[in-house]
């Protein structure tokens, strides 16, 4: 296990959000991976902006090692028109309807502000280097034959995190991981702080892949990993902590996935859920589609297509 030095954070999620308290003006940094423009970053910043409130958001971009700071203000403006229709009581019918517009003035960044942003960048360019197919890690057949015996398996997870520290590249994700959670922490201070963490991808043997990254560090200094999302060697994804909701759709190839398909069902069962077919049977092999609908009663359920 790695020696870390103990770091205080709320957490370090897919969309990281680090919470604030209360302050007079809101202050939040996001990030915009498509933000390459002043006009980009400032379009970005209104979009967090608060109705009547001044608030202060830093837009930032990792690739570009650039970061933009904007005082924003959304307020609503009421226009109206008239077909010059009577309204009955001497004037004329209006047609009225609201819509947002927004103070945007650009703020000159800190030279320590800059200073803390350049380690956060760094740390999160470096970290996103681990999170790419040649440093993802292999699960041996013997851990794990499939990326779906992880669905709500606390104790399959345990494995693939404890399979990480025995990877050099695993340690090295899990350290970059950790110097961008600090980096956060020292540019945000008591701030919010969005953007989107790097993960480290696991390769099953049949082809299936799961994607995890670190979550956060306790006041103990506790590394606490979250598995993310599902692909698995038909295409199917799911969020590997998450629920199975109607408009869901999921793929297996008719007599070539059997085992893929019977530990699908357990899932799904686990959850409350069952698969039937079009004349309400029960389905035990793979069949194409499944969609997951909503059934008659209004609960949620799978059904092929």
């Amino acid at each position: 296990m790695l020696n870390v030095k103990a770091i205080l954070l709320s957490s370090f999620l897919l969309s990281a959000v680090l919470s604030s308290p209360v302050k007079a003006e809101y202050t939040k940094f996001v990030e915009c991976q498509a933000c390459e423009t002043p006009s980009q970053m400032a379009t970005a910043a209104r979009k967090e902006a608060l109705l009547y409130k001044w608030s202060y958001i830093s837009v930032m971009n990792f690739a570009k090692n650039d970061i933009a700071k904007f005082k924003v203000m959304k307020y609503r403006v009421e226009s109206c028109e008239s077909e010059g229709e009577p309204d009955g009581r001497g004037g004329v019918q209006e047609y009225c309807r609201y819509s947002n517009e927004y103070y945007t003035h650009p703020q000159n960044i800190s030279s320590l502000e800059f200073q803390h942003f350049n380690e956060l960048a760094r740390a999160i360019n470096e970290a996103q280097k681990y999170a790419t197919a040649q440093y993802s890690i292999k699960v041996p057949r013997t851990t794990a034959e499939t990326g779906w015996e992880l669905m709500h398996a606390s104790y399959m997870q345990s494995r693939l995190i404890n399979l990480m520290y025995e990877k050099d590249d695993g340690k090295a994700f899990v350290e970059k991981s950790l110097i961008a959670i600090e980096a956060a922490s020292k540019l945000s201070g008591a701030a919010a702080i969005d953007f989107k963490a790097p993960a480290i991808r696991f390769d099953f043997s049949d082809g299936s892949k799961v994607y995890a990254k670190v979550n956060f560090v306790t006041i103990d200094g506790e590394i606490d990993f979250k598995f993310l999302t599902l692909y698995d060697q038909h295409g199917n994804k799911i969020e590997v902590d998450g629920k199975i909701s109607a408009g869901d759709k999921f793929y297996f190839v008719p007599a070539k996935s059997t085992k893929d398909f019977e530990t699908f069902q357990k899932i799904v069962n686990s959850m409350g859920l069952a698969i039937f077919n079009n004349n309400h049977t029960m389905i035990n092999v793979p069949s194409g589609t499944i969609i997951v609908s909503n059934c008659p009663s209004g609960e949620v359920c799978p059904s092929p297509n």
